[in-house]
This record gives C-alpha cells, sequence and structure tokens, in this order.
C-alpha cells in the first residue's frame, strides 16, 4: 500500500504520517496532515479508491477526492510549499451501516494543468524544462482509512487458554501500546495490532506478560494478562 518517498521535482519529498486512520462510530472526518520536507514546491493529486477488507479494490480505479457513498478527501489537489505542510480532511459520507474501508493515495505530479492546477502556460513550461535536465521520480503514499460502522457493536474476547483475542463484531478494533514483557523492565517496543470484525490475533509467548489499551470505536480501557496466567506446556 505504502510507496517510498522521493523528489516530486528537483529538492521536493513528502511524507504523510501515520499510515492508518480510524472514523470512531460518533465521528465522521479524521484529518491528514501532508508534510513536505523538500527544497522545492511539491504538487499532489488526492486518490480514493474503496477497498474489501482484505485490502481488494472494489472498483476499476481510483476517484480523484471523492467517493460520494464513501469518502471524501478534500482538498483534492495539494500544493505545499518547501519546507510546509498542508491538511486533509476525510469524510465518511453515505452507507455507514457497515465497517467499510478506503485507500487514500498521495501522488505527487508535475505541476500541469491537465492535473488540475491552476499554473499559467509560462509555470508550466518551465517545469517541462527542468524535467529534461534533472532526474525526476514521481512516487507516493497510500494510506489506509477505516470508517465504523455509526451503530457499530463491539463484542471483544479475550482467551487467556489460548493466547488469543478474537473481535467477534461489526467494527475493526485497536491494541494500542500493546507490550510483551518478560519482566518490569524486559518489554519489547510497544506496537499497535489492528483486529478486524471476525478475526484473531494469537498472543506468542506463553513466558510474556502482555499489556495493551484495548480500543472499540470512541471507548478504551487498559488490559492487562500476567504470564501466570498462560498454561505451560
Amino acid at each position: 500500500m505504502a510507496l517510498a518517498a522521493g523528489p516530486v521535482h528537483a529538492g521536493a519529498e513528502i511524507f504523510v504520517g501515520a499510515m492508518h486512520h480510524y472514523i470512531t462510530p460518533k465521528r465522521a472526518t479524521a484529518a491528514k496532515q501532508i508534510y513536505n520536507s523538500g527544497s522545492a514546491t511539491a504538487f499532489v493529486r488526492v486518490d480514493v479508491m474503496e477497498m474489501d477488507v482484505q485490502g481488494k479494490p472494489l472498483a476499476s480505479g481510483p476517484t480523484e477526492g471523492i467517493l460520494r457513498d464513501g469518502l471524501l478527501a478534500s482538498p483534492s489537489r495539494l500544493i505545499i510549499p518547501a519546507g510546509g505542510s498542508q491538511s486533509v480532511r476525510m469524510i465518511a459520507m453515505g452507507d455507514r451501516s457497515r465497517e467499510r474501508y478506503f485507500r487514500v493515495r498521495f501522488v505527487p505530479v508535475p505541476p500541469v494543468r491537465e492535473h488540475g492546477f491552476a499554473v499559467t502556460a509560462a509555470e508550466e513550461e518551465a517545469f517541462k524544462a527542468e524535467a529534461t535536465t534533472s532526474i525526476n521520480v514521481l512516487v507516493g503514499y497510500g494510506v489506509r482509512v477505516v470508517a465504523a460502522p455509526a451503530q457499530a457493536r463491539f463484542d471483544t474476547r479475550i482467551d487467556e487458554a489460548a493466547h488469543t483475542v478474537t473481535n467477534a463484531g461489526d467494527s475493526t478494533i485497536f491494541l494500542r501500546d500493546h507490550y510483551a514483557c518478560r519482566g518490569p523492565k524486559q518489554c519489547e517496543s510497544p506496537v499497535i495490532d489492528r483486529i478486524a470484525p471476525g478475526a484473531s490475533l494469537h498472543l506468542a509467548g506463553e513466558d510474556l506478560t502482555h499489556r495493551f489499551v484495548l480500543q472499540e470505536g470512541d471507548g478504551e480501557r487498559p488490559v492487562a494478562i500476567p504470564v501466570n496466567q498462560f498454561p505451560h506446556r
């Protein structure tokens, strides 16, 4: 889903930060900040495509900026100055009776009129002249956006004997700040685990204590599974 960041043209480089966003049942929007850490202006097109839970496209190609029964990304064209940033709002639209999944791609493009940028003919020709004398690698990022059902049903089942967390509800749950520890100060780096509806996560390591914050929609609670509750074989 993610593509490596690189120069848009001489000196421009974009970063998008987090690669996953979750629109909770009580909200309709999420904000995304796009950064240009390079030394030249970045011109970026925003594409939206609906996916299934496995990440397969539900359409033949992306829609620029908006799916009217899905997700709106606004604005759909970004002009980001060197060293600056620009915010994009992602708005869940249409049917929210079920969880829906989207890929939003931020694609650096040449600043030409055919890509929807308000540039003059002289500015367009200047870019084309520059492109012929420099190496241009137009690459971008794709981020995953999950829009929860407006009336989500959460049913998280933790089976300590089987070392599993199962999502029996109808919306993605998150295990945030998930630590696996052998002792008070012997913990692996924390991770965020995502469990889709109907899926289970195996908690590896019978000799580990697991601590995490369970997020179910707009609510969250700490969970700790002590090592002595795991069976030893």
